[in-house]
């Protein structure tokens, strides 16, 4: 709906295109991954249809966000890749290896690059500054490291936008 409003009102015309880009690798730390499996395999949504308020979608379980916290019961590596990736200026993508849910906690303080929001876009006030950035809590009390890297991510471009018409 909103897409035929841009293309409508702006005249907006564009494209996906897959590009070689900077990323970050979420891979295992020297020592192993400290994270541990969920005893919940088939997350809540799973079972009991659609997600709770508060889950991070169906089949994905659940995060819950603080100052420089989160929270995570039952969630893929994967969607993990995507929490990170909305708090980094790089997409995060997961190299690691490791498949089922896991319960993560994390504490961290926001780093110059972070987007301090969570996954529903609400903001999230800042945290104690006196924690570590978020990359040395990933690999300290995840077993965890993120590997800057270079990947293909896809992208939109714009071909084509104009002044929107008058109402």
């Amino acid at each position: 709906m909103l897409r035929s409003l841009l293309e409508d009102r702006f005249r907006l015309k564009l494209h996906r295109e897959t590009k070689e880009s900077p990323v970050y690798a979420l891979v295992p730390a020297k020592g192993g991954p400290k994270v541990k499996l969920s005893a919940d395999q088939a997350s809540s949504s799973d079972v009991n249809g659609p997600s709770p308020a508060g889950a991070a979608g169906p089949n994905h379980g659940a995060f819950r966000f603080g100052p420089g916290s989160m929270i995570g019961n039952a969630v893929t590596l994967a969607l993990f890749a995507k929490f990170l990736s909305q708090r980094l200026d790089r997409v995060v993508i997961d190299k690691t290896n490791l498949s089922g849910r896991f319960d993560i906690q994390l504490q961290w303080a926001p780093d110059i690059g972070e987007n301090p929001l969570d996954l529903g876009g609400h903001t999230i006030p800042l945290a104690d500054s006196s924690r570590p950035s978020i990359f040395a809590p990933v690999q300290e009390q995840l077993g965890l490291r993120l590997e800057s890297a270079k990947d293909p991510v896809e992208v939109l471009v714009i071909d084509y936008v104009e002044q929107p018409t008058a109402n």
